[in-house]
């Protein structure tokens, strides 16, 4: 037994020398035990810090930069409009208002004249008729239109009720007096001029336009008795103008009431019926009622007529439903 023993541990020193050699003469370390592993974790992973458990690291992805936006081209912002006041006087001088229309743009120049008295027509020896008797007329305040209604001003009403355009002969709207216009026309913007600023206009009766183109006064023209050169535009007034058409309105000096083109250029239309005389006239200047109303009054003389027809008193009839290039509009409006 003992020999048997002996051969066993000869053959175990032979392989285990046999190893050595195959491994290169090196040792091979001995393996650790799991005990010592776990220790030597536990080291590692151990917190400096009593109590603490560091929380393992994690790696986060880092989200793209957000792209800066494209920058979109600024939109010009329109000013609001100007909401022009209705209804709004606007008092020029001490004498002169106007208003504004709807759309904001100017009502004609207005010259407040009045109150006052004048005797109105021809004297007894007078050859005229229809201009007889003379008679007094007391004459509350009143405005009315500085100039003669232009094509431009009369256009803006006809556009608006789709009516027909006044032919103007080539000449300038925005500075000549409006022609080609019946008294019905007439009578309807001075409606429309009322719609559009809430005051009354209206055609002057024959007594207002009178008292206004004369200035108060009881001479033959309002610049005196006698006629003169160059104080208006007629057929031989000796302005050097275009006899067979109206001129520029304001071209001559205005009356002492500061009212232009009250003699000639164009003759006026005026609210009041054709009555043969003034028998029985009103004497506080209002509108005259009854007559012939298929003829309406016309004041002033014209491009077309002689000096003689310039006078203050003249009267004229025409049909009040036909136009003519010689009769244009002069309006009034009511103050307080």
């Amino acid at each position: 037994m003992g020999k048997i023993l002996g051969i066993a541990a000869v053959l175990v020193i032979a392989v285990g020398a046999g190893a050595f050699f195959m491994m290169g003469g090196k040792e091979k370390p001995a393996p650790v035990p799991s005990s010592i592993e776990n220790e030597t974790a536990q080291a590692v992973t151990e917190p400096t810090d009593a109590g603490e458990t560091p929380e393992p690291e994690q790696t986060v992805a880092k989200a793209p930069e957000p792209e800066e936006p494209v920058k979109q081209p600024e939109t010009p912002v329109k000013p609001a409009p100007v909401k022009v006041p209705e209804n709004q006087t606007i008092k020029i001088s001490e004498k002169e208002i106007r208003e504004n229309l709807k759309d904001g743009t100017p009502a004609p120049i207005m010259v407040i004249v009045g109150p006052g008295s004048f005797e109105m027509g021809s004297p007894g020896t007078s050859r005229f008729a229809d201009e007889r008797p003379r008679h007094t007329v007391k004459i509350k305040k009143f405005a009315i239109s500085k100039y003669e209604i232009t094509f431009a001003q009369y256009d803006k009403f006809a556009k608006a009720t789709k009516r027909e355009l006044p032919d103007n002969l080539y000449m300038d709207r925005a500075t000549h007096p409006v022609i080609f216009v019946s008294w019905d026309d007439a009578y309807y913007y001075a409606k429309w001029l009322s719609e559009q600023t809430g005051k009354t206009y209206r055609l002057p009766s024959e007594a207002e336009w009178e008292y206004a183109a004369g200035a108060g006064s009881n001479t033959t023209y309002w610049w005196g008795y006698d006629e003169k050169p160059n104080m208006a535009h007629c057929f031989g007034c000796g302005s050097g103008l275009d006899p067979r058409k109206p001129t520029k309105v304001g071209s001559f000096k205005p009356n002492p009431f500061n009212l232009y083109d009250t003699a000639g250029n164009v003759a006026e239309w005026v609210q009041d019926c054709w009555h043969e005389n003034y028998e029985g006239a009103p004497t506080d200047g209002i509108v005259w009622e009854g007559g012939d109303c298929a003829y309406r009054v016309v004041r002033g003389g014209s491009f077309s007529s002689p000096p003689a027809s310039l006078r203050t008193s003249k009267r004229d009839k025409f049909k009040s439903d036909t136009t003519y290039d010689q009769i244009g509009i002069r309006i009034v409006r009511d103050v307080d």
